[in-house]
């Protein structure tokens, strides 16, 4: 923008990298330029694993991974388990990685071009064409494959031998690009509804260097999955724009992405959950806004200037904003790899700061209930939303229980809850009298009809819960004055 003389940048063009650009102008039309077309495709895609393994705190299953895909017009349950000739329906191709962390998947595609120098100068139609390249085309190559993993629970090797994905229950998309997308890459619901990134789940898309930046300031690889579930499956991805990714991930680290879950979608998704309030619909009207992200990333650029040595100040790094009690056990579930240490720890990260405390406060009540009058105590909560429906339990033991008697009830009980309420997937923390974690326990089992459980839950004396307050009788006129005197 200029006036009387005075400039403004508004935002950076896209794909600032002024020495790369350089560099490839010199380079294109040369006999060299494949040699090195290959060669950055490569080293991107090689960052991006990286940087992954380090946000997950995990290696990749595999990279440059060759599958069957099913040829167009063929439906994805043709490439099931017993497809016998999956060369016949499905054609080769490649993922640049995959992801397993006990039940999430993530499939990660790189693309390692330049955005075309017509686009960057503004170019409404090759910008169009250029996203499509490069944004589409890397949305589409790897919901292919998470496509696969959800309807058939497994992949056909380019062997010809069957890959059992069956314990995922949870899959994201990541599309990492070598050139900066600014604030097309950040109104990811902008793209979804023009219809530029193809049909299907949506994908995260980010540079090459923020996800470097992210993956190194993440402390817990249950962070950046509950990042990835904000940016793509919330209403943040519809509602949030900005321009830079880095803007909303600080935003994020300090606990201020989020936007309230409809609570009509999740009764609607969830049954057995209570019915919506008028207070839920009223937040979640107020909230579900269009919000622009300004600066926010003083901090991560103070820190990232002093570790690589131009900033002589010492800086801390940023650290995400959670209540310790919750940080606590999602630290003590990560120790180790627990089971449904990733999922359930993002799940906790998640709940807003007062539901931590309620949660640790709660937990802590049973403790001291089964210190006074030496009796097992149990706590049961329910925690819906678009990402999923945890149900978390706790019991404590009596300072002369047996330990394996007071495991297996609790396991009795979390499977005919979890059974009752229909929720995706349940933890529980056996407690001594000292509030010491004896055992967890994690169930990820789809929910459905099972009569067993069912007659299991009647043999227990399971008790209906979560269900709809009784509205109070209403008070004659009489008896209001009288209250009104007192």
């Amino acid at each position: 923008m200029r006036s009387e003389g005075q400039y403004v940048l508004i935002s950076g063009p896209i794909g600032a990298d002024s020495f790369r650009t350089t560099v490839e102008a010199a380079l294109t039309n040369t006999p060299v330029w494949d040699r090195y077309d290959r060669t950055r495709r490569r080293v991107s895609e090689s960052l991006a694993v990286t940087a992954l393994e380090r946000a997950l705190d995990s290696a990749a299953f595999v990279s440059s991974f060759e599958y069957f895909a099913p040829r167009a017009g063929t439906e994805t349950v043709a490439l099931g388990s017993e497809c016998g000739e999956p060369n016949e329906v499905g054609d080769l191709v490649e993922a640049d990685a995959l992801f397993l962390v006990e039940d999430v998947a993530i499939c990660l595609e790189v693309k390692g071009r330049s955005v075309a120098r017509a686009a960057r100068r503004g170019d409404v139609t090759r910008l169009k064409t250029e996203i499509k390249k490069i944004l589409g085309h890397g949305a589409d190559q790897a919901r292919r494959l998470e496509s696969l993993i959800q309807e058939n629970g497994g992949v056909w090797r380019a062997d010809r031998t069957w890959l059992d994905l069956s314990q995922v229950r949870e899959t994201h998309t990541v599309v990492a690009g070598l050139d900066y997308f600014g604030p097309l890459g950040v109104s990811l619901g902008d793209l979804d509804s023009s219809g530029l990134l193809g049909h299907g789940p949506l994908p995260w898309i980010a540079s090459l260097h923020d996800l470097e930046v992210i993956s190194r300031v993440v402390d817990r690889p249950a962070e950046f999955l509950l990042y990835l579930r904000r940016r793509t499956n919330s209403g943040v991805a519809k509602h949030y724009r900005g321009s830079d990714e880095l803007d909303l991930f600080m935003l994020f680290m300090d606990g201020g992405l989020f936007v309230e879950d409809d609570p009509d979608e999740i009764h609607h998704r969830y049954p057995r959950t209570p019915p919506p309030t008028r207070t839920a619909r009223t937040r979640f009207e107020r909230e579900a806004r269009p919000t622009f992200v300004g600066t926010h990333t003083d901090p991560v650029d103070a820190w990232m200037y002093w570790i690589e040595g131009s900033n002589p100040d010492e800086t801390e790094k940023p650290v995400f904003n959670v209540d310790p009690s919750a940080a606590a056990l999602v630290d003590f579930l990560a120790a180790g790899k627990k089971p449904g240490w990733l999922r359930v720890g993002a799940d906790l990260l998640a709940l807003s700061g007062p539901t931590q405390r309620k949660l640790a406060a709660n937990v802590e009540r049973i403790v001291q209930r089964t210190e006074q009058d030496l009796n097992p105590h149990t706590l049961t909560q329910g925690f819906a939303s678009t990402h999923g429906y945890l149900t978390f339990f706790a019991r404590t033991m009596p300072p002369a229980a047996d330990r394996d008697v007071e495991a297996s009830l609790l396991y009795t009980y979390m499977l005919t809850k979890k059974h009752q309420v229909g929720s995706d997937r349940s933890f529980g923390l056996l407690l001594n009298p000292r509030g010491r974690i004896e055992a967890t326990m994690y169930m990820n089992h789809p929910s459905g009809d099972d009569e067993a459980l069912d007659e299991l839950g009647r043999a227990i004396g399971l008790k209906r819960t979560w269900k709809k307050p009784k509205r109070p009788p209403a008070l004659s006129k009489k008896k209001r004055k009288r209250r009104r005197r007192r």
